[in-house]
């Protein structure tokens, strides 16, 4: 807690030559002496002044209202002490001038150190005069520069550690600016990032840039490998800090190596159906997670039209079910995958059973470009529930908004004159900007969110 200082007001004199009282009955005009104030270079103490338009005929006082982004008793104080925003300054008689001082403490974050003052509030026998309002900036101080660097030399994880590393990065002081530093990530050619690894932040052409905001004392990222599922051997990848900017400047241990240990063969693997990780739902009342190995396989039926980046279906020859990834899906339509659900938790998305928080992001890839043949379905047992999650195919169907100009984008009824439901494609679907067709079509689709029927491919998914 900052001690203010007592109550000190500068007060200017004047001679009986100078400035004539002013005539009684005739309020007295109080303002700044300017709109605005810069005070240069490294200065941290301002005095304020105010002007009278004449010799004041008795003493009095005004008030000032403080706004800005500058905390008082945090960023600023000032003389004599302000409360709950409000200063008040006093008016002696026989003056032509009052002043109060600030003083500031501390830099904002982002530089804008700027306070605005508003006259209000004069006692009887003055008036507001102009300016009644004033802006005072303090310049940024110009900070000192530090070192950055690692913690430790080496580190290493297991790939089954789905939750990763944390490194961090340690500034010899804290700076009054945000600067940033780039580190250069260099991993073996049997590594591939995004399949093997992926960092939080994300890498970009190799590299991690990380903003160290002023006032901290250094700045942590993550790195997590991802279980391939395959027996393989340890991998090292290779960190150096590469670029700073500003302030900041490059420290002694500037380089880090951090081993990616390979955690076990696949020998003795049990894979659960997908029918069997459905069943599970019915085992607990709400939320619920998988804290071992829980391995599935199936082949990923989405495309573009899921509701965002981190979302796919998987189905195999027993079921369906929506998947969400951490941070985002790696896997195309096609690839037949074997992945672990270790940690993923078993909740309700957009009304439909779904595995969320995965991170096994790529799984085992077992083959490629695999066709999932839809089963055949009526209108009416789409509503059932019983296919969610999975491939099926509808026949003898019309949009009943097609006319030739209305796109898939959006939600779009077939009906068969006598059932209805709801086709849904996401603007993010390549074909969210085609024109729905007119006519009877058969459609495929995965029975996805609440139920809707979600088409992937135009081409294979509508057929005239």
């Amino acid at each position: 807690m900052i001690g203010l200082l007592l109550l000190s007001l500068g007060i200017s004199g004047c001679s009986d030559d100078d400035q004539a009282t002013a005539p009684e009955g005739k309020p007295v005009k109080v303002s700044f002496e300017s709109e605005v104030h810069e005070p240069g270079g490294d200065i941290t103490s301002y005095e304020m002044v105010l002007k009278l338009s004449e010799q004041a005929a008795k003493n009095g006082s005004v008030r000032i209202s403080l706004a800005g982004k500058m905390g008082y008793g945090q960023q600023y104080y000032t003389e004599p002490a302000a409360q709950n925003g409000v200063l008040e300054v006093a008016l002696a008689k026989d003056q032509n001038t009052a002043r109060f001082k600030v003083h500031k403490l501390a830099d904002l974050p982002n530089g804008e150190n700027i306070l605005q003052m508003i006259l209000q509030e004069p006692t009887e026998g003055f008036s507001l005069g102009d300016p009644s309002m004033s802006l005072l900036r303090f310049r940024k101080n110009t900070p000192l520069s530090a070192s950055i660097a690692f913690t430790t030399a080496t580190s290493e994880v297991w790939e089954d550690d789905t939750d990763g590393i944390e490194l961090r990065l340690e500034l010899s002081a804290a700076l009054s600016t945000t600067e940033q530093v780039t580190i250069d990530f260099e991993a073996s050619d049997m590594l591939t990032y995004g399949e093997d690894y992926t960092t939080d932040p994300a890498l970009v052409l190799g590299q991690m840039l990380l903003e160290v905001p002023a006032g901290e004392t250094g700045v942590t990222f993550r790195l997590m490998p991802v279980d391939n599922n395959q027996a393989m051997t340890d991998y090292q990848i290779n960190l150096a800090i590469s670029a700073t900017t500003g302030y900041l400047v490059k420290g002694d241990l500037y380089g880090h190596v951090i081993t990616l240990r390979e955690d076990d063969d696949l020998q003795g693997v049990v894979v659960h159906t997908i029918a069997e990780l459905r069943d599970t739902f019915g085992q607990y009342p709400g939320d619920w997670y998988l804290p071992e190995d829980y391995y599935i396989e199936g082949v990923i039926t989405s495309g573009t039209n899921v509701a965002d980046g981190k979302t796919a279906y998987i189905q195999d020859a027993t079921a369906g079910i929506m998947l969400r990834f951490t941070p985002s899906n790696v896997l195309n339509y096609g690839d037949k995958v074997r992945l672990n659900l270790k940690n993923a938790t078993g909740n309700t998305v957009n009304g439909q059973k779904a595995m969320t928080n995965i991170v096994d992001l790529s799984g085992t890839l077992l083959d490629e470009d695999v066709e999932v043949i839809p089963q055949e379905i009526s209108l009416e047992q789409l509503a059932s529930g019983a296919y969610e999650g999975r491939r099926v195919r509808i026949s003898g169907i019309t949009f009943t908004q097609a006319n030739g100009s209305n796109t898939f984008a959006g939600n779009r009824i077939i009906s068969n004159g006598t059932f209805s439901a709801l086709v849904k494609t996401y603007e993010a679907a390549e074909f969210a900007t085609g024109v729905l067709p007119e006519g009877v079509i058969a459609i495929q689709g995965i029975v996805g969110d609440f139920g809707y029927l979600l088409p992937q491919r135009l081409t294979s998914d509508i057929d005239l």
